[in-house]
């Protein structure tokens, strides 16, 4: 942009006269400039150009682009430039009308915009309060109707560019208007449009608030690309729903109900059957387990009835107020989504299993594995992908920007410097340069004994007096120019302590001690414990405040306050000092956890923490950007949600509302929060309760929006910081990691006293050396020197020794006493054993031993433990595999020599197992493994199945790229602790001892508000229990478990219950009393969960992405390669996988020809596809408990489709004969149409003798897999099934890991939880009694579902929770351990869900990039799919040839991106594919073409890329194929065989004949070709060609030819006004005509022939 080119010139009629003389001269296609972009602000070159006058006047606009259009631009006074359409406003209002230009001057103040969003934001808060006057409603309607008419007034309405309504934002406004005189005009009663969509205008901020665009545009982004993933989502959910249809319809509604006989008995009467029928009908006689009614089942492995009860179907309702079914599809698909969204899955898989049987866990774990961690780390990865796409667009931009400012100030520059070179004379430039001269003398004296980058002082003149001050008091304030030499001797011996590592080192530690310190401090302790607590905090706050203080006379405070950590460090020590200042106040405790942000300052030496701080501070922008966006998305769905719900919570409720409302703004917006956090599913069924069916649509969109989108893109940008350049190694500078300088001073210190000690014990040694070691040295050196000297050729064989030379050294001389025999013997069965322990069979025999080792640990549950036989075999069986085990271990010792075994770390791991094994055994041969201290060491055998990690190679590569992360995992959790430290000392100090309540005695009820108890005191005098809850912020250690359950969000609710009820220690809690301390918990969801744990996927994702740069992926060859040829590389790999097939043959017979014809066709396909949607939807239309007349219906239409289907496979049969079953989608055809015969017709056999009529139902619902033929036609979707293939062994790999987590977990649980009292989460299905029990309960857990439940079960260790006096073999009786039960559950989570689970997210959003990538850069297999497919269909008997004639149809008849639509004959030619005998062309030449044709790569000759790939794609070719022509040769000739003639005339009183130079006959001819483009040729002599014996004239290529007439030609040219027609003749004798297109230029000859035949 050239700023000296742009003139600013008001708008006039002058203007309008000059854009029509614009629009009339024809001009270059330009680009609009961005920084001239209306909204932008005006470049820096031209405000300075801009006259005052002209701000807020219509000028002519500054862009050429807009210059030929009817537009106008408009500059406020802060520069920024508004574009307007220069035609009638509206019709009426010119843009020289006063009142138009009264309003463009309004509208363009910047007043306005303020205003218009303090209304805004007024507004919404006014929606936020109860009963708003209605006249504040009606002024705010007015204030934007006011606002509309200025707009259009300015702007005009819409049929103009830059009018009103082509804005977007424009469109809210005029709904929100529209809206709001439709309520005035028509009684809507209490819900008023107006009031739900005006919450949408707090949209417009996000046009104001700058740093939005990248966020916004994303999510619009994200919302485009997740078309293909809905689609995908829907389809896999309804298979689900119409499979959970199948199974469960109905199975929730069984309940138990009284048996005849033991109903009978507790009656005082006799009554009949069917009297007993109806009385069962009453749900008082239900059976009912802790008020709930017991679902039971039949199944095997589901919940049995009590004795004296028996399971019924269809009684009452379902579970969870009825909502929670499959009876019917809406509430099957409702039921998958949730299990999608795992919100509370627990539930359903509980109430599943209970009642269908422990089996059914299968299903659950296909809908978990590809329901949720598929499709939805999909979303994540769609929302990740379009976040970087837009970030990328935005740095680019950005970067654009920058370079255009940058050589537009260069260019200023030079113009300057010229100026200043041409300027020779100028006036007073001596006195000048005197007074200059002056200055710095005297700024070199005010500055003398500082540093040489200290800021100078200039004393310019008297008019600069207060920048003179300033900077006086800059210098002697900020950068202390002392001059006195003992200040700064002080000051550099203070610079010297302060600065010292040592010093440093120091801080750190008591940094570390005031965190430990803060820590201990906690309600209820000692006096002495407080006493020095506090001296401590005195001491700490003083050792930092001196360290701030002599920082600042060692630094100056200038230095001091630019390094930030300075700055970080002074506020805190400021906060600090306040906070001793107010420690008495009440309410202020509180700000002794911003001492704790001093731990921060350990990220000058711990890499890991600095490098996460960087990604904060890097991210921080986006990341406040997108909590406004969080904020605003959950404000608008709060006052949406209060205005749809509130008023009918309250009429549904009265004075009970439930504490998760709609009632009031708070309320609201804390519920739409907690969906947000992924639990939506139970706030939904109360909502269902009060306002029915619409809280559906409301809760699933605030789900979809906010969890699965907003949220998402939380861990985007963690991920966009992760792979910023920023975070690249740097090299730190010595003085900068003085904590490492001061550990490496201590550790240079230790060495050099073990240095001293070492010298003495030598000096001690020295004289005791005998004269046999110099011996043996010297005849050593002597053999190493001799070159003659040779080894034993098996001495390469020979294992390494068995011990290490730290040992044997001292066993050196045992040597000479071993007979040579016997050392030559042992060397023979070490090789032996070598060989043995390397052969296959022996690895299969162990990994056959660690397998039935597994299974014995599997089998010792609490039932095998009552037989004692059964449990005498594990016990030997146990010893079998110990001493197996321990055989293996010493074998491998002799064979590799102990120092080379445990050079293997897997090596290791199987040693430390045999060790506990053996452990194990010896306490059970002492009979002492069941006392407590020693039991957790014998369960240390459940380790044992770890030694299948090393024999399986998928478990084998996970674990190996797992362990790779572990060092960055462990880093991350250390810094998640300490993050969750500062949340949870904060914890302490607001809830610490507050979570106290009164309980009746032997329960856990809170005492009713009635019985009158407000404190301790009132409840232990009426005799009731003052108990504390379960998990509670009482100290640091419990803060973090009920932070850590806050963040898996998991028995947060009752935390947060427990919080906002919470008064005072020792005073009776009361309901919502202390609401709005939830804050605290919403604060630390967004930054310690959705931030800091989305952290472990960040550093997974990451570590897998160095890994693959370590390997070096790829290989060196394409690190020599451009990135066309790397991209023409892998394509040439993927046509080289790949040859076509021969074409099924059509059969001879007419009625099979004729049925072969019809099933081909694509009709035919089309009407099956149909009737398997409509069979799809009769499916979803069955429901529980249909009338018989509905269920008749559906039978004889699920017969039709049977019919219809049984009909295709028997045409198909027909048509194809045996190589029908060649095709595997007819095999799948065909074995659902038998299937499906055999439910319909021999159903009622087969359920009552051979299956159960469940799983015939199941399928039918195979059928609908045919439905996967609909998806080859969906591309997005194709790729995203194809990313899930690409995936599947990683994620089986991984799954492999899971199960292996699981079984280890499992043995765990069953030794130290199998006798549990049954409460909470576990019952009598969830359990940890057997294996399957403990797989089933660590399943659910491992996505953190139900763990809290679980925990409250396994923590019950105290009586009425349960009974420690029973005698049960846990010797606990039926009471859990806390401490146990907390490393065990915490620890499976983390490992489970924060890791496991976190590597299935890191495959599925590398996989789904890579083929994103492949998608956008090159071509995919599908691609070469297509191309054989239709390869197949022109060339039905696989010759690998077509004729040159069908090239154009079969090129044109392809599909995007290989297809060229006709007219292609100039592409095909330009390919330049070789011909071969017989007009053939072989379809790898094809496919190589139009593959380089894509690619724009024509310049790559195969040759260029040496490799196998692309030389194979050469050897293909049939050995017949002989080239002898190529597509632009053929072109030639047939361009040629083409060319017509039209009105070629030559008169020689016409314009075509004259007079040459030498008195010969000239002759121009008009030639043209069959495209009718006239080209202009002369006829000349042409002496190189031989002379032609027929009447032809030869004309050569040129622009302009002459030819000196023969006299044989004279007598033909000699009569006057003759027409004559000129014919071309095509011969391949002597014609060879080229043809001048696009790209190419041939020499050509033309061979015309003259008659005399008038043209007619």
């Amino acid at each position: 942009m050239n700023s000296n080119s742009i003139i600013f010139r008001e708008f006039t009629y002058e203007s309008l006269q000059r854009i029509e003389h614009y629009r009339r001269q024809t001009r270059e296609p330009l680009s609009p400039n961005k920084e001239l972009a209306e909204g932008q602000i005006l470049p820096k070159p031209l405000q300075n150009l801009f006259p005052d006058e002209l701000i807020g006047k219509p000028i002519e606009d500054i862009d050429c682009y807009y210059r030929v259009e009817y537009v106008f631009v408009v500059i406020n006074q802060r520069k920024t430039i508004y574009r307007f359409s220069s035609r009638p406003a509206c019709f009426l209002l010119s843009p020289l009308n006063c009142f138009r230009r009264l309003a463009i001057r309004i509208l363009t103040h910047s007043l306005f915009s303020t205003l218009i969003m303090l209304t805004i934001l007024t507004n919404c808060i006014c929606m936020t309060l109860d009963n708003v006057p209605d006249t504040l409603e009606t002024i705010f309607t007015m204030i934007y109707t006011i606002e509309v008419l200025i707009k259009c007034l300015a702007r005009g309405f819409i049929f103009e560019k830059f009018t009103f309504l082509r804005d977007p934002w424009n469109w809210l406004d005029f709904i929100v208007i529209i809206f709001a005189y439709i309520t005035f005009f028509i009684n809507m009663g209490k819900f008023t449009v107006l009031r739900v969509v005006r919450v949408l205008r707090v949209l417009k901020t996000v046009a104001v608030v700058p740093g939005l665009k990248t966020i916004v545009n994303a999510l619009f982004q994200s919302f485009i690309s997740l078309r293909d993933v809905t689609v995908l989502s829907v389809f896999i959910l309804s298979i689900f729903a119409l499979v959970g249809m199948q199974l469960y319809m109905g199975v929730l509604r069984q309940k138990c109900v009284p048996q005849y006989d033991s109903f009978l008995n507790t009656s005082q009467f006799n009554m009949s059957y069917r009297s007993y029928l109806k009385k069962i009908d009453d749900e008082a006689y239900w059976y009912q387990d802790n008020e709930n009614y017991l679902l039971c089942g039949n199944a095997s492995g589901s919940t049995r009835c009590p004795i004296g009860y028996v399971c019924w179907k269809d009684r009452g309702i379902n579970p969870n107020f009825g909502y929670t079914s499959f009876d019917n599809y809406g509430w099957a698909l409702l039921a998958c989504f949730r299990l999608m969204t795992q919100d509370y899955w627990e539930n359903l898989y509980q109430l599943v299993l209970s009642a269908a049987g422990r089996y059914h866990f299968l299903y659950f774990v296909v809908v978990i594995f590809f329901g949720s961690f598929y499709l939805v780390n999909l979303i994540l990865a769609i929302v990740s992908m379009s976040y970087l796409h837009q970030q990328t667009k935005t740095e680019a931009e950005n970067k654009e920007i920058q370079n255009k400012k940058k050589k537009q100030l260069n260019k200023e520059q030079s113009i300057s410097m010229l100026r200043c070179q041409d300027t020779t004379d100028i006036p007073y430039i001596d006195s000048s340069i005197n007074t200059l001269n002056q200055d710095n003398t005297t700024t070199n004296r005010l500055t003398s004994g500082q540093s040489s980058n200290q800021t100078k002082l200039t004393l310019t003149s008297d008019t600069d007096t207060a920048r003179v001050y300033l900077r006086y008091l800059r210098v002697y304030c900020c950068e202390w120019a002392c001059q006195w030499e003992i200040f700064h001797k002080f000051q550099a011996l203070v610079a010297v302590f302060i600065l010292d590592a040592f010093v440093e080192l120091f801080i750190t530690i008591c940094i570390v001690l005031n965190t430990l310190f803060m820590a201990l401090d906690q309600p209820g302790q000692s006096e002495k414990m407080t006493r020095v607590l506090t001296i401590g905090n005195y001491i700490f706050t003083s050792i930092f405040t001196v360290e701030s203080i002599l920082k600042i006379i060692a630094l100056t405070p200038g230095k001091f306050y630019r390094n930030g950590w300075n700055v970080f460090d002074f506020l805190i020590v400021t906060v600090s000092l306040i906070e001793l200042g107010l420690a008495n106040v009440k309410g202020l405790s509180v700000l002794r956890s911003f001492r704790l942000l001093r731990v921060f300052k350990l990220a000058k030496s711990w890499h890991t923490l600095n490098r996460l701080i960087s990604i904060i501070g890097r991210s921080i922008g986006a990341l406040g950007n997108l909590t406004l966006i969080l904020v605003i998305t959950i404000f608008i769905f709060a006052v949406m949600g209060m205005q749809l719900f509130g008023q009918k919570y309250k009429d549904k409720f009265g004075k009970n509302i439930p504490r998760w409302n709609f009632c009031d703004f708070f309320h609201a917006f804390m519920i739409v929060f907690r969906v947000l956090c992924g639990e939506w599913i139970e706030s939904m069924w109360v909502c269902l309760e009060c306002a029915g069916w619409p809280c559906i649509p409301f809760f699933l969109l605030v789900f979809v929006i906010g969890n699965l989108v907003i949220l998402n893109l939380f861990l985007a940008l963690l991920l966009a910081s992760f792979n910023s350049n920023v975070f690249v190694e740097k090299e730190e500078d010595e003085n900068e990691n003085k904590i490492a300088e001061a550990i490496n001073r201590i550790q240079r210190f230790v060495r050099f006293l073990i240095e001293i000690l070492r010298r003495n014990e030598t000096k001690s040694i020295k004289y005791k050396v005998k004269a046999s070691k110099a011996i043996i040295v010297e005849t050593i050196e002597m053999q190493a020197m001799d070159s003659a000297v040779s080894l034993p050729e098996n001495i390469l064989d020979t294992p390494p020794d068995c011990c290490p030379t730290l040992i044997s050294k001292y066993f050196a001389c045992c040597a000479e006493c071993i007979p040579q025999f016997l050392q030559t013997q042992w060397k023979s069965l070490r090789s032996s054993i070598h060989r043995l322990v390397q052969h296959r069979f022996f690895e299969w025999f162990i990994i056959a031993s660690i397998v039935a080792s597994s299974i014995t640990l599997a089998l010792e549950d609490v039932y095998t433990r009552q037989r004692a036989i059964f449990s005498k075999v594990l016990a030997m069986f146990d010893i079998i595999f110990t001493i197996i085990f321990t055989i293996e271990l010493l074998l491998k010792w002799f064979a590799y020599g102990i120092r080379t075994y445990f050079k293997n770390g897997w090596n290791g791991l199987d040693f430390v197992i045999v060790i506990v094994s053996v452990f194990g055994t010896l306490l059970d041969a002492f009979k002492v493994a069941d006392i407590p201290v020693l039991k957790s060491m014998r369960t240390l055998r459940a380790l044992r199945p770890l030694k299948a990690l090393s024999r399986f190679e998928g478990i084998r590569v996970v674990v190996s790229a797992l362990f790779g992360a572990i060092p960055a995992i462990f880093n991350v959790l250390l810094v998640c602790l300490v993050f969750w430290l500062i949340f949870s000392i904060m914890g302490v100090q607001l809830f610490g001892g507050k979570f106290y309540k009164c309980v009746y005695t032997n329960t856990h009820d809170q005492v009713k508000i009635s019985e009158n108890v407000t404190n301790k005191i009132d409840c232990l005098k009426k005799n009731f229990t003052w108990e504390n809850s379960r998990i509670n912020f009482d100290n640091v250690p419990n803060g973090y478990l009920a932070l850590f359950q806050v963040a898996t969000f998991k028995g947060w609710m009752e935390i947060m219950a427990d919080a906002s009820d919470a008064k005072e220690i020792g005073i009776q809690p009361s309901y919502e009393t202390n609401v709005y301390m939830l804050i605290y918990f919403v604060i630390f969801i967004i930054f310690g969960s959705f931030f800091t744990l989305n952290l472990f996927i960040g550093v997974v994702i990451d570590n897998f992405n160095q890994q693959k740069r370590l390997l070096g992926v790829g290989g060196t060859l394409l690190m020599f390669m451009t990135e066309d040829q790397k991209k023409y590389y892998n394509a040439m790999k993927k046509i080289g996988k790949k040859k076509p097939k021969k074409a099924l043959p059509r059969p001879k017979f007419i009625i099979a020809g004729f049925l072969f014809d019809l099933t081909r066709n694509q009709k035919f396909d089309i009407f099956i596809m149909l009737c398997i949607l409509l069979n799809m939807l009769c499916m979803c239309l069955e429901h529980y408990n249909q009338s018989s007349t509905y269920d008749f219906l559906l039978g004889l239409i699920n017969h039709i489709f049977v019919g219809i289907f049984t009909i295709e496979c028997l045409m198909k049969l027909i048509a194809l004969n045996i190589k029908y079953f060649t095709i595997p989608w007819n095999i799948f055809d065909f074995v659902i149409v038998i299937a499906s015969i055999l439910g319909q017709a021999l159903g009622e056999i087969i359920a009552k003798f051979v299956v159960n009529p469940t799983l015939l139902r199941v399928i039918r619902i195979v059928r609908i897999g045919r439905i996967l033929r609909l998806i080859e036609g969906t591309k997005g979707i194709r790729t995203l099934l194809f990313a899930l293939a690409v995936s599947l062994p990683a994620l089986f790999n991984i799954g492999l890991l899971l199960f292996l987590v699981m079984f280890i977990y499992s043995i765990f649980g069953m030794s130290f939880f199998a006798y549990v009292r049954k409460s909470a989460g576990i019952t009598d299905l969830f359990n940890f009694e057997t294996f399957p029990n403990s797989m089933i309960v660590l399943f659910q857990m491992c996505t953190t579902a139900g763990w809290s439940g679980v925990y409250q079960a396994l923590t019950n260790d105290q009586p009425p929770d349960c009974d420690p006096t029973l005698n049960l073999p846990s010797h606990k009786g039926d009471c859990g351990d806390t401490i146990v039960a907390t490393a065990f559950l915490v620890s499976y989570v983390i490992i489970t869900s924060l890791v496991v689970v976190n590597m299935y997210i890191a495959v599925i959003l590398e996989n789904f990039f890579q083929v994103q990538e492949e998608v956008q850069q090159g071509l995919t297999d599908d691609d070469y799919d297509m191309y054989y497919e239709k390869w197949q269909q022109i060339d039905p008997d696989g010759t690998q040839f077509i004729q040159y004639d069908q090239l154009s149809d079969f090129v044109d008849g392809l599909e995007p991106p290989l297809r060229i639509p006709i007219p292609n004959k100039l592409s095909i030619a330009a390919m330049n594919l070789p011909i071969c005998e017989g007009d053939r062309m072989h379809y790898l030449d094809i496919l190589d073409g139009l593959t380089k044709y894509f690619l724009g790569t024509f310049d790559i000759p195969v040759e260029s890329l040496v490799t196998a790939t692309s030389m194979k794609t050469i050897k293909d070719r049939p050995k017949d194929c002989h080239p002898i022509a190529t597509t632009v040769q053929r072109q030639r000739e047939l361009h040629l065989s083409r060319i017509g003639v039209k009105v070629y005339t030559c008169t020689f009183n016409g314009e075509g004949v004259g007079e040459g130079e030498n008195g010969e006959l000239t002759l121009e001819l008009y030639i043209h070709s069959h495209q009718d483009i006239p080209f202009l040729c002369d006829v000349h002599d042409n002496t190189q060609f031989p002379p032609i014996e027929s009447d032809g004239i030869c004309l050569s290529s040129g622009s302009r030819h002459k030819l000196d007439y023969t006299k044989k030609y004279n007598k033909l040219l000699s009569t006057p006004h003759t027409d004559c027609t000129i014919k071309v003749f095509h011969s391949t004798e002597i014609l060879f005509a080229s043809y001048q297109g696009a790209d190419y230029a041939y020499s050509q000859t033309i061979c015309i022939h003259l008659c005399t035949q008038p043209y007619m």
